[in-house]
This record gives C-alpha cells, structure tokens and sequence, in this order.
C-alpha cells in the first residue's frame, strides 16, 4: 500500500503556556497508521516528548533552534497500536509558545521510519531547509517545518510539482509563528529534498524537512522447504496427483524402486554398497549452484545432488534412473566430480552384442554393430 495523507487535526496555538498542547483528530485514526506532529515554539526550549491518551509510543525527531528564539520540531509515531474516540495527542515541553498539529499517514508498512532530514537557520526572506543526504527510499512523506522569530503578513512555500499541501500557518507574532507543509514523493530512491519559503520580510528563521519511509513487512506466511528436485506448487501445496520420491536417488526397475537397495535422506552420505549402513565423514558437501566433492573415498562412485551414491552394485537392472539434478555415472576423482542443480537426468543402458556366428569375435566391438 503506497503512503497516503488520511487526516489531520486542526491547527492548535498558545501562549504563555509552559508544559504541553494538545490537539485532538475528529476521526479517529486507524490502528497501522503512523501520526507526524510538526511543531514550532518560540524561545524555553524545544518540545521533549509526545504522548496520546490510547498509549501510543511517539519519537522526538529533527529539531532546530536558531539563536536562541525560533524552534522548528517533527515528533511522530511509528505506527499506531490502539485508537478510539477523542484521539488526542498532547506535546510537553518548557517552552511558553506553540503552535502544531498532528497528520495521519496510511501504508507505513511495519512503522514509518525516519529516511533522512536536513535543518537550516539564518536571517533571510528566503527561508530554505538545506538539502538531506541522498534517499535510502524510493517513496517518502515529506514533511517542512519553518518558524520565524518576528510576525509575517504572508509566507508563501515553493512552487513545485507535486505541490507541497500548506497543513497550518501562522503569522501573527502573538504565538509562535511559521509554516508546515507536506507531500509525497514517489520514484526519489538516491535523491535528496528540500523546501523554501519566501517570507513577507527578512528575519531570523529555523527550517527543516525530514523524509519518512514505510517500514518493512516481513511476511508471516510459513515457508515450505522441499526436498523434491522437481515440484509444482499451487496454493503453497503439491498436486496430490504428483508422484515424486523425496529419496535424493531413486532406481527404478520396471516401474518401481529397487527395494534391495538402501537411500538416505541425510544430507551428505556415501553409500559403499546397496547394505552400507555408515557414511563417511571426509565428504565436504557444498551449497554453491555448481558443486565439487573433494576428497572423494576411492570407489566406483556416481556424484549426485546431495550424496555420493554407489550405483556399481545394483544386480542386473536395465535402467538405472534417478531424481537427482545431475549425475556422473563414471569414476569421479576428486578434482572431477562436481554436481550442478540443473534438472538433467541421465538414463543408461545396458548394452547387449548382437549374437556373433563361429567360436571367436574380434575386440572391440565396432559400435555401429
């Protein structure tokens, strides 16, 4: 779900009003959502904390004071737990003037996370936050804060596309006055952002813009793990018309397996022969797509997908079929013997000479006979 402004509560003010303002959403907000409260005041110090009446944790984000008057602060909550009627989100701090408001963000995923911000002060009628280090995001919400020590006639935001949407304003220097402003940006993964303000007349300003991306959410849904080389999954569950060993190594005589022989589901295992009970333990079994077995025991071994298996002692089959992703059906040195995951499947034959007339024949046989 993308992020998407839903609400926000109406601009709240006050003086000489030392400790905490609250401001109260006329809807409740949804629990999954996060709430971004944009704060100034004006001079006793920046706000400390956030709390609502439902329990809800909030986080004391970028803040900026600019000699010693105007203050500019984001404050928010990663994502909301419980909610109800009269939502209402209450700042605390020393200083005797404020003004704010809360935002209500949608799809925040696991919790809105704070990506990057920038803050800027000075004495201009251009206010400017300064750029934030590149996005680790490609979607963000952005949110401006700017707070001016004296009262403004008009303060007017930057012209940009999307457009920044104006959340309060206030001019008067009887409260604490500035600016908020917020907008999403979407495909900005490596950039940086910023926000400007032309003021009515030069003063002392403080500005910042922070970039809030939505939380990871890690799936809860079961992994399901097979030891099939070949499966087909619907819904999370195999066609139950499927037949397939789950045996790293299947041989099959006429249709069925060879019930003489003996196949592990173990990891890594040699079997010396079709009885052999024990699997040595000088294998190194790799996980890599392309697989080498060093220090392969001396013996007519085939490598296989997860074993190395002995097909030298199987009586009299015609076929020798496996489930395996690739097998070697000829001595394998250590240097040699390698198993990839590709689906191959390699079928041998037993070759029988045609019938030779008189008492001898001559070696070799010429493979066209």
């Amino acid at each position: 779900m993308a992020l998407t402004r839903v609400q926000a509560t109406p601009k709240v003010t006050a003086a000489f009003s030392p400790g905490s303002v609250a401001v109260v959403f006329g809807t409740p907000p949804a629990v999954g959502n996060g709430i971004v409260v944009p704060v100034t005041s004006w001079s006793g110090g920046p706000p400390t904390g956030a709390v609502d009446n439902y329990g809800n944790a909030y986080t004391v984000g970028p803040t900026i004071i600019q000699g010693g008057v105007p203050r500019a602060s984001i404050l928010y909550c990663p994502k909301i737990v419980a909610s109800g009627a009269s939502f209402t989100v209450t700042v605390s701090g020393p200083a005797p003037y404020w003004t704010e408001m809360a935002i209500e963000v949608a799809g925040v995923g696991s919790g809105l996370i704070l990506d990057q911000s920038a803050t800027q002060g000075g004495t201009s009628i251009a206010a400017s936050t300064g750029a934030t280090p590149a996005l680790t995001a490609d979607e963000v919400f952005l949110v401006a804060v700017l707070s001016t020590q004296s009262g403004q006639n008009f303060i007017t935001v930057e012209s940009v596309s999307p457009a920044w949407t104006e959340e309060w304003e206030e001019l008067p220097a009887s409260r604490s006055p500035g600016e908020a402003d917020s907008r999403i940006r979407i495909g900005v993964l490596g950039t940086t952002q910023s926000c400007s303000w032309t003021l009515w007349v030069s003063d002392v300003y403080a500005a910042l813009v922070a970039a809030f991306k939505p939380g990871v959410v890690v799936s809860t849904t079961p992994t399901r793990l097979s030891q099939l080389p070949i499966e087909i999954l619907r819904g999370g569950q195999a066609p139950p018309a499927l037949r397939v060993s789950q045996l790293p190594v299947e041989v099959l005589r006429g249709g069925q397996a060879l019930p003489a022989l003996r196949l592990s589901q173990l990891p890594i295992e040699v079997l010396r022969s079709a009885t052999t009970a024990e699997a040595p333990t000088v294998l190194r079994l790799s996980q890599l797509p392309i697989e080498v077995l060093r220090q392969v025991p001396a013996a007519p071994l085939a490598a296989t997908q997860l074993v190395v298996e002995t097909l030298a002692t199987i009586p009299n089959s015609p076929l020798a079929v496996t489930q395996v992703a690739a097998e070697l059906l000829k001595r394998a040195e250590p240097a040699e013997a390698r198993v990839t995951q590709l689906a191959c499947e390699l079928i041998v034959i037993a070759y029988e000479p045609p019938a030779c007339s008189g008492s001898t024949a001559t070696f070799p046989i010429d493979p066209d006979d």
